[in-house]
């Protein structure tokens, strides 16, 4: 699911409980989810729009998003994605940026936030596999940022080759569609 917040789940018949992963069972025979969320995914870019780029559209908003996404901008700028805290962590952890001087410019703290989601989104490819399942490669996406933020934020450092089916029944407007 990628909305407000992104949500990985894996299904299997063997899990591996971890503490960063949330593991129930699914109520079908012997079936259990390991998942893994981002908290602040979506909401947090959208945290970004309201606080820095008020002045934009939202479609001019999604454009810069897209061109950040492909290009590096972040220079030395960080940002921990915990806006909404940690699923998994008992003390709730919070979002900051690092490495911010006279001359940072509100598109290297964009940059920043869309490196770290990317990056936080292919690690917890790492943290699924640890459910000794072999990861298929096709890819159900639903969500009120299905078709989007996912593919140029989300997925952009998954590693491999990949297919994603996307589900758009019940979902929100994109808001870079207005």
């Amino acid at each position: 699911m990628s909305g407000s917040t992104d949500v990985l789940g894996l299904c299997t018949d063997d899990p591996v409980p971890h503490e960063r992963l949330l593991t129930r069972a699914v109520g079908v025979g012997r079936r259990w989810m390991s998942v893994s969320t981002l908290a602040a995914a979506g909401s947090a870019l959208n945290w970004v729009q309201r606080t820095l780029f008020s002045d934009l559209s939202g479609r001019a908003y999604y454009q810069l998003i897209d061109k950040l996404a492909t290009d590096a901008v972040a220079r030395g700028v960080k940002f921990e994605p915990y806006l909404a805290g940690d699923r998994t962590s008992i003390e709730q952890r919070q979002g900051s940026f690092t490495g911010l001087t006279l001359s940072t410019t509100r598109e290297e703290m964009l940059g920043a936030v869309i490196e770290s989601l990317a990056q936080a989104s292919a690690a917890r490819l790492d943290l699924l596999s640890c459910n000794r399942v072999k990861i298929g490669h096709n890819v159900l996406v639903s969500g009120g940022s299905a078709g989007g933020l996912e593919n140029k934020v989300l997925h952009r450092d998954w590693p491999g080759k990949w297919t994603f089916h996307f589900d758009f029944r019940g979902n929100a407007a994109r808001p870079w569609q207005s």
